[in-house]
């Protein structure tokens, strides 16, 4: 596994999600909040990479995950978007983990998860909740995939 085979396995899982309309992926700085789309694209899946680690026989990826959407501006309103926000982070996430693809049977993603809510100005309000997950996978080197002799 490679890191842009994880990755694009969880962009196909966060673009296949019934209920999100814009994935996105990069620094936090790359969010395109879609202000100028008629209606706008919400819910909003933007995926930012922390790190990655490796220690030997298995490697780390480390993310920021981050659903948002708007809503009306009452607390109402703010804690079931942040409530729909959690549920389409947890879909993404157990369909990853649990993904029929044999070739992800090397990967796991670590518990806990932690999420947390958030209300945010950007170029339009939005609330939301971000996901903080560790992608473990297994390094299966053989003597083929090395490229030093």
């Amino acid at each position: 596994m490679t890191y842009k085979e994880i990755l694009d396995k969880f962009i196909e899982i966060s673009e296949g999600h019934n209920m999100v309309e814009l994935v996105g992926y990069g620094d936090i700085s790359d969010i395109n909040t879609p202000d100028n789309e008629e209606p706008p694209v919400y819910p909003y899946v933007f995926i930012n990479p922390i790190n990655v680690s490796s220690g030997g026989k298995t490697s780390s990826i480390n993310l920021n995950v981050i659903c948002m959407t708007q809503t009306y501006d009452d607390q109402s309103s703010w804690i079931l978007q942040q409530s729909n926000c959690l549920t389409i982070l947890e879909d993404i996430i157990g369909k990853f983990s649990w993904s029929n693809d044999q070739t992800f049977d090397f990967i796991d993603i670590s518990s806990p998860v932690i999420f947390t809510p958030f209300k945010e100005r950007f170029s339009d309000d939005v609330v939301g909740m971000t996901a903080q997950i560790t992608i473990e996978y297994d390094n299966l080197w053989t003597n083929c995939d090395r490229p030093i002799r």
